[in-house]
C-alpha cells in the first residue's frame, strides 16, 4: 500500500486508513463477531480494545503503516476510537518523508 502526502490526496488517505484499520479492529480484535462495535465512540468503553490489545494495535499500526509511535502518543484521544485513530495516523503519515509501502 502506497500513499501519497498531498493535501488533495488527504481524503483518500484517509478512506484508505480508515478501512485498513476497521478490518483489523474486526478482525483481530472483535474477532469478527459483532462488527458494529468498530464504529463505537469509545473503544474503551464498548471493551473493544483493553491494554493488551492497545498494545497489539500499536504494533498493528507500525507495521501497516511504517509509522513509528511513541510512549507519549499512547492516549486515548488517539486510539479509543476508529475516527481517532485514523486522524492519528494520517497526521503520522504527513509527517514521514517516506510514503508508507
Amino acid at each position: 500500500m502506497s500513499f501519497i502526502h498531498d493535501d488533495d490526496q488527504s481524503s483518500s488517505i484517509a478512506v484508505e486508513v480508515r478501512n485498513t484499520v476497521r478490518a483489523y479492529v474486526v478482525g483481530d480484535l472483535l474477532l469478527g463477531i459483532d462488527a458494529e462495535r468498530a464504529e463505537a465512540a469509545s473503544f474503551i468503553e464498548a471493551g473493544v480494545l483493553d491494554s493488551t490489545g492497545a498494545m497489539e494495535l500499536v504494533g498493528f499500526l507500525e507495521q501497516a503503516f511504517s509509522i513509528s509511535i511513541a510512549d507519549a502518543e499512547i492516549v486515548p484521544d488517539n486510539l479509543d476510537s476508529l475516527e481517532g485513530i485514523v486522524a492519528f495516523v494520517v497526521r503520522k503519515l504527513k509527517t514521514t518523508n517516506n510514503p508508507v509501502e
